[in-house]
């Protein structure tokens, strides 16, 4: 390439008469972009002097031309006394993509075409081919307006697919379709519970969408964040699969009920009307119950099984093996509290203490409430309010609101929040393993079995075969024991990849709690995402 006639510099800086100075004389116009291999500028005398070096990094200093050549696509710029070439080209969203600043004109004096920015793109290794359409449209438009296009995507890999995993869809009836209209909300009459006559549809088991990979711009796969497993859901007593696998009906009438992942359909008893003095409590060793009407004041409901309630549940006490469902509210209060191993679901929630080892669903608002679940809180069919109390989900919180305009504190706590229990006691049993192992070997020695009985007088080895045993049944438990510790910690790390996740708004005053972190939100967010980085160990609001 010849050198063309020396540019001058538009701006207030002066960068030619800058390089001048130093012995330096650009041949081109330092306000468009050069090249890998244009010559930008002749040395005097065959060097550069002064206050200005040159980069190594960017340029290329051929002696017996005088002359440098850059190394790279971008603008020439001054970075602390050093000529540099300033890149044009970033590669954003996750390596999927490259973002380029665009001008028509270059250093040189000639056009900028697709085919250079091409060009570009293919010394620099990159493994995707330029979006011709959009960089001929941004250098079309940088011609007509004298400026360049600022941030446009020149090229895209793709991004890869999340699988969706497999889960049970029920199939609600005509009543609890009409329960969800927020016109045609009564707390007098509404009822979620599920009665089912036999034949009945439960639901359908949806099969999981497998994942799909995507691949960045240098031609990387990028794998899926989830493959997409099965919803896990078995069915159990009173229900059955159609021959297509996928249909679940009930094959005795009664109430649906769900033990952990396992679908059932159970009798239940039958109260007419309201939980009061014409009932007394209700006990049960057996089954589960189904009231009509509400559970009133200083009453309470026990049961292995689920408990439904159409009405509301007052300063009341409900205890129940499976699931909660109440038909209109909980209103415990401080004398009261529902319980549940099960899931828990309810229009609304109030100055309540709930806890259940299922999901919690609420349509409408949750409000000054200490819930607890190892499942999910999940608050959006309805108002989806969440404000106040304390909410502590072990698989995280979906929710429309969370907090209000006046700063109410309201805090959630999502994912593990410290060692389980189950590991505590299985740590404690290692440990006292670990000692009594550290006994025996103090005692026999560390070979094997043969060689201890070997060495072990005839009238001992008889009591020493007994030892050797209780010690292989210790190396069994211990084996047993890290398996399960294992297991736990991968169910742990599963749980911290809960998230809050707000559809609408998150208001000032509420706080996020994981990990014995806590992030408080100082300003409205937006529809957030809100979770923890196990990677980073700092929150991420996405």
């Amino acid at each position: 390439m010849k050198p063309g006639k020396p540019g001058t510099d538009r701006n207030s800086g002066g960068l030619a008469e800058q390089l001048r100075a130093s012995g330096l004389v650009l041949l081109g116009d330092p306000e468009c972009p050069v090249f890998k291999g244009d010559v930008v500028a002749s040395l005097e005398d065959g060097v550069a002097s002064g206050e200005i070096s040159v980069s190594a990094k960017y340029f290329q200093h051929d002696k017996s031309r005088g002359v440098l050549q850059a190394k790279g696509f971008g603008l020439l710029a001054l970075k602390d006394g050093e000529l540099v070439v300033r890149p044009l080209l970033k590669v954003v969203e996750e390596k999927t993509a490259i973002k380029a600043s665009l001008h028509h004109c270059a250093f040189d004096g000639g056009e900028v075409t697709t085919g250079r920015i091409s060009g570009v793109l293919e010394s620099m290794g990159f493994g995707v081919p330029v979006d011709r359409d959009a960089v001929d449209a941004a250098l079309a438009e940088a011609k007509r307006t004298g400026n360049p296009s600022q941030s446009i995507i020149i090229a895209r890999g793709e991004r890869p697919e999340e699988g969706e995993p497999g889960r049970f869809e029920p199939a609600e009836s005509e009543e609890a379709e009409a329960g969800n209209d927020l016109a045609c909300f009564d707390p007098r009459e509404r009822s979620c519970f599920r009665k089912v006559a036999e034949g009945e549809v439960l639901g359908r088991l949806v099969p999981p969408k497998p994942g799909k990979a995507g691949t960045d711009v240098f031609g990387n796969v990028i794998p899926p964040c989830e493959s997409g497993e099965a919803s896990g859901v078995t069915v159990g007593q009173g229900a059955e699969l159609d021959e297509g696998g996928e249909t679940v009906r009930a094959t005795t009438p009664g109430l649906v009920s769900w033990r952990g992942n396992e679908l059932n359909v159970l009798d239940a008893l039958e109260i007419q009307g309201d939980v009061d003095f014409s009932t007394g409590n209700i006990s049960l060793d057996k089954g589960s119950v189904l009231i009509k009407g509400s559970v009133i004041d200083g009453f309470r409901v026990e049961a292995p099984g689920d408990v439904t309630v159409k009405g509301n549940v007052q300063a009341a006490t409900i205890s129940a093996g499976g699931s909660v469902m109440v038909g209109c509210g909980i209103l415990s209060g401080e004398h009261g509290g529902v319980y549940a191993g099960g899931p828990v679901r309810a229009q609304f929630m109030e100055n309540s203490c709930v806890a259940a080892g299922g999901d919690i669903t609420v349509a409408h608002n949750i409000t000054n409430c200490h819930v607890q679940t190892e499942g999910k809180i999940v608050c959006t069919r309805g108002k989806g309010v969440v404000q106040g109390g304390t909410l502590n989900a072990f698989q995280g919180v979906e929710c429309n609101e969370v907090g209000s305009e006046y700063g109410v504190v309201t805090t959630i706590r999502i994912g593990p929040q410290e060692t389980s229990q189950d590991r505590k006691e299985l740590l404690a049993k290692r440990q006292k393993i670990k000692d009594h192992l550290a006994k025996l070997d103090n005692a026999l020695g560390t070979g094997d079995a043969r060689e201890i009985l070997e060495r072990t007088p005839v009238d001992q080895r008889e009591r020493v075969v007994k030892l050797l045993k209780y010690r292989s049944t210790l190396h069994s438990q211990q084996r047993e024991i890290k398996c399960l510790l294992d297991e736990e910690r991968r169910c742990f790390l599963d749980c911290t990849r809960a998230t809050l996740k707000a559809r609408r708004v998150v208001y000032p005053g509420a706080r996020v709690v994981m990990l014995g972190r806590t992030l408080k939100i100082e300003e409205t967010k937006h529809a957030p995402t809100i979770r923890f980085s196990m990677e980073n160990m700092r929150f991420e609001i996405g």
